[in-house]
């Protein structure tokens, strides 16, 4: 049996399975044909090529080798669903596998994901959530990309979006890994967590305004020397930031996302550009992350991670490098600045948090342009240097997360509505 990850695939009947959480997919049929085997056995030998709109991929249809149209089962302990999948492969572009004489390529492919047409009607909020978590990761790890080493891009359409189904959310997601096959197996896998069914269809996210020329701020949070980790209190109330910069709230009160600081750099020296930084607060946890052009939002590690209550659950505890839950204390005195790195559980709750609530920072918008951030003119920085940024820069791309139960500081998803 092969493994990648968390993942173990069988070859009759076709599966890939979580071996933590138990999920699976299994091949129902493939095209017109219903015996997965005679397909994979036959994958470099298929011909035909269907005519399938790119419109909502990308590609040029001149560059497709073939396409197939492919029915999954979703399974775990508690549900089923079928689901419909096209697998879009085009012609060879030139990805070297090995160098030297024996040096081969093979092409790339789409493998696109359309709710709307496994969910004839919008799919519950809480169902979707589980299927969608593990589908997103368990495609990008399609055995193709891993045993293969074909070009992989996973385009998923229709989400829940600012508390309702959205039929036209796109989103694209990256499959660059960070461990290939032949290394992967000496990495840690990260701990897994099981989206559950219980969860509450979230409010909708609305922006607010300062009205005050920007500043940096933070939350107010306090060194716990019992546990070693940051605190703030669930009583204190969020609104140290309120009125004094920039920031979404989920309707409920709950959950927040402000601007802490814009950053002035440079790309190479070169050009000018700036890292905004953002921190995300809720019942449970805090932390701050940065972003930047063409990265997006780095979430895979952060700063001042900490907790709203006392003793720090271990369902909220952070991770080591590699995702693997680790116990406090996570500050020293010595080490005022740690970065801390996120475990899958609380990566995952960043990343549904984000996807719901970045579209509410649009309401900045005033005369065609978001609201600008812009370090004060008093402060001296180099010609190359940026100083301007602007609020929900540089989202709602993602930077950064697990693949497969490997961490990944190259994975990615990107968000769009066609």
């Amino acid at each position: 049996m092969r493994t990648y990850g968390w993942y173990e695939y069988d070859d009759a009947p076709w599966r890939m399975r979580n071996t933590q959480t138990k999920q699976e997919i299994q091949i129902l049929e493939i095209s017109k044909e219903s015996d997965p085997a005679k397909f994979f056995k036959g994958w470099d030998h298929i011909e035909k090529e269907k005519g399938i709109k790119l419109c909502q991929v990308g590609g040029n249809t001149d560059e497709i080798s073939h396409s197939l149209e492919i029915k999954l089962l979703y399974k775990d302990d508690e549900i089923q669903q079928p689901l419909h999948i096209t697998i879009v492969h085009h012609k060879d572009r030139q990805k070297k596998l090995h160098s030297g004489e024996n040096a081969i390529t093979l092409g790339g492919m789409h493998i696109i994901v359309n709710y709307n047409i496994s969910f004839p009607s919008n799919p519950e909020y809480n169902t979707w959530l589980r299927i969608d978590d593990f589908l997103m990761d368990a495609l990008l790890c399609w055995p193709d990309a891993i045993f293969e080493g074909r070009h992989e891009v996973l385009i998923s359409i229709g989400a829940w979006q600012q508390g309702k189904w959205n039929p036209r959310m796109k989103r694209v997601f990256s499959d660059r890994r960070d461990y290939p096959l032949e290394k992967s197996k000496n990495i840690p896998i990260a701990d897994a967590s099981l989206t559950p069914l219980n969860c509450i269809t979230p409010s909708k996210w609305r922006y607010m305004d300062s009205g005050v020329p920007y500043k940096n701020i933070e939350l107010n949070f306090l060194v716990d020397e019992t546990y070693g980790v940051l605190h703030y209190d669930q009583k204190s109330p969020i609104d140290r930031f309120q009125n004094q910069v920039p920031y979404i709230y989920r309707e409920d009160q709950k959950a927040f996302f402000f601007l802490t600081k814009v950053v002035p750099g440079s790309h190479r020296g070169e050009d000018p550009m700036t890292y905004v930084h953002y921190t995300y607060v809720d019942e449970d946890i805090f932390l701050t992350f940065s972003s930047a052009p063409s990265y997006g939002l780095q979430i895979h590690h952060c700063n001042n991670f900490g907790f709203r209550k006392l003793p720090p659950s271990q369902e909220f505890w952070a991770s080591d490098l590699y995702g693997k839950i680790k116990a406090p204390p996570y500050f020293e005195r010595e080490k005022p600045q740690p970065i801390y790195w996120l475990s899958h559980g609380i990566w995952k709750r960043v990343v549904h948090a984000i996807s719901e609530a970045w579209p509410a920072w649009k309401d900045s918008i005033q005369d065609g342009e978001r609201k600008k951030l812009e370090i004060d003119q008093s402060v001296q920085l180099p010609p190359y240097y940026g100083r301007t940024a602007f609020a929900g820069n540089y989202g709602p791309k993602i930077q950064g997360g697990f693949i497969g139960g490997l961490a990944s500081g190259w994975y990615s998803i990107r968000f769009e509505e066609f």
